[in-house]
């Protein structure tokens, strides 16, 4: 019997994983900031020091706009968001940001999910009818989007 062949990681380090998404989303003409260590510099006496940022801890690795704003944390498989992380995530759910969690794993939905342009009309309609809920919103509108894209290929 042949042994299992171990499937490959596509990314070694979570900063090429950041790098592709920075890439495809540039590429699907989104506008990027990517937040990554949570340190700020001080002024002590003479020096600068730097120091953590504990209000910028935990705060989504990438916000991108176009015609909605959309947050993600990104992760290598099988990480899992932090306790800090976690609460920003709920926070700017809540707040009716589209936010996602994506992990290596997930390149093909991450790259349909920047690649699906939602008319910002439609968006806030679907806003209000799942009562604030934008993932939900987000997921409808991808669905329509595919569905009318079928129709206009027959």
């Amino acid at each position: 019997m042949a042994a299992k062949k171990k499937k490959e990681r596509p990314f070694r380090t979570e900063r090429e994983f950041t790098r592709w998404f920075i890439e495809c989303a540039l590429f699907h003409d989104w506008k990027v900031a990517h937040f990554g260590n949570t340190i700020k510099f001080v002024r002590r006496g003479d020096q600068a020091v730097a120091i953590p940022d504990k209000d910028a801890a935990g705060f989504p690795d990438m916000v991108c706009v176009r015609e909605r704003l959309l947050c993600a944390e990104l992760k290598l498989a099988p990480n899992k968001p932090t306790a800090t992380q976690v609460d920003w995530i709920e926070s700017l759910r809540d707040a009716g940001v589209e936010m996602h969690v994506w992990n290596d794993r997930q390149l093909e939905e991450i790259e349909q999910t920047l690649a699906t342009k939602i008319d910002p009309r439609r968006l806030a309609r679907l806003f209000v009818a799942t009562d604030g809920d934008m993932e939900h919103s987000v997921a409808v509108a991808k669905l329509l989007e595919q569905k009318e894209r079928g129709r206009s290929d027959d």
